[in-house]
């Protein structure tokens, strides 16, 4: 995070310099110049996700101590990926139908200072089906109904929180079959045709395929 300030002004000695610290600890950066009027934590400040305070000093000319003033400024911080929400197969991993309902897992941060769910994505085949809104994806019940043609797909949910933080869930296959399968062939094995017989039983092979073979 960035910290910029300005209007600060002495009438008497001047501004010397600043320093700066976060969440009340000692001084993190001493010494900055009076010219100088921003100030970026680099990635190894140690910032956790949630929320922290900036405090920035001014210093003035004056000996053998200088005057000071300090101003504090809350700030929220999140740089943490959230838990995303998650495809639910049905359990045969098949939809019969052309515009089916796929269910997902809801979708939570990591903990509970963080930014909080924005929004969420169904993704099939790489393209998104439409963004979901919080509401939506941190429901216990949730769904979303896409139209597919019979076929194999890759699909995965995609989940940002506020601070725009994402992360993806798991690829799964999403599979449709709407084809009935097809008598291939039928084998009249007994009795035999144009035979009398006293045998009552009937004995058939039978053959059945799908149209359609998918992986």
């Amino acid at each position: 995070p960035s910290l910029g300030w300005s209007g600060w002004t002495d009438a008497h000695a001047t501004i010397k310099n600043y320093s700066l610290s976060y969440d009340g600890s000692a001084p993190h950066v001493t010494g900055i110049s009076n010219s100088t009027a921003s100030w970026t934590a680099s990635s190894s400040a140690g910032l956790t996700c949630g929320p922290h305070t900036f405090k920035l000093k001014a210093y003035d000319h004056a000996l053998p101590v200088a005057n000071n003033r300090s101003v504090t400024v809350p700030f929220n911080f999140d740089n943490c990926a959230p838990n995303p929400a998650s495809i639910s197969l049905p359990s045969s991993n098949w939809y019969n139908s052309n515009s089916p309902s796929v269910d997902f897992s809801s979708a939570s941060e990591t903990s509970s200072v963080q930014s909080g769910i924005d929004h969420c994505e169904l993704f099939v085949n790489g393209q998104s089906q439409g963004v979901m809104n919080s509401n939506l994806c941190t429901s216990q019940t949730a769904s979303r109904s896409i139209n597919l043609l019979d076929g194999s797909y890759t699909g995965h949910m995609r989940t940002c929180d506020v601070a725009g933080n994402c992360a993806n869930s798991t690829e799964e296959f999403i599979r449709v079959d709407t084809i009935s399968p097809s008598l291939q062939a039928i084998t009249l094995r007994s009795p035999t045709a144009d035979i009398w017989g006293t045998d009552s039983s009937l004995n058939l092979t039978l053959s059945f395929c799908s149209v359609y073979r998918f992986l």
